[in-house]
């Protein structure tokens, strides 16, 4: 079974159907054992995000499962990186991503859908419309 990502560059990922979605980490707020007056502030925060998104949107919430080291380990494992040395590049590029994180640490993120017409707009034959 293939991925659904087929390209990321920056905060954009575009799937296997052309789709580009815009990307953002949000930092979370706290909320747990707050004093009442500082969660009611948490909770307009929240509010006035979600009435400001339009459209389709997903938020995630993520837990680290595993520690960032042991993620990338994985990633080199059996693989020559002086022959790979793009695969050495992502492999470094997450770790820098992922720096500062631990396991059971949760990772928040905005996904919004841009709006575009995907490759098929780009190859699909146009009508010729009738001269009048």
């Amino acid at each position: 079974m293939l991925h659904p990502a087929s390209i990321r560059a920056g905060h954009l990922m575009w799937t296997r159907q052309g789709t580009c979605w815009a990307i953002w980490q949000l930092e979370g707020m706290s909320y747990g054992m707050r004093p009442v007056k500082e969660k009611a502030a948490a909770r307009a925060a929240h509010q006035a995000m979600f009435r400001v998104l339009t459209g389709e949107s997903m938020l995630l919430s993520v837990v680290v499962a595993q520690d960032p080291v042991s993620i990338v380990q994985r990633m080199i494992e059996d693989v020559d990186l002086e022959e790979r040395e793009a695969w050495a590049e992502e492999a470094e590029a997450r770790l820098d991503d992922l720096e500062g994180t631990q396991a059971g640490d949760r990772l928040y993120f905005l996904c919004v859908p841009l709006p575009n017409s995907g490759i098929r707009k780009l190859t699909v034959p146009r009508r010729r419309r009738p001269r009048t």
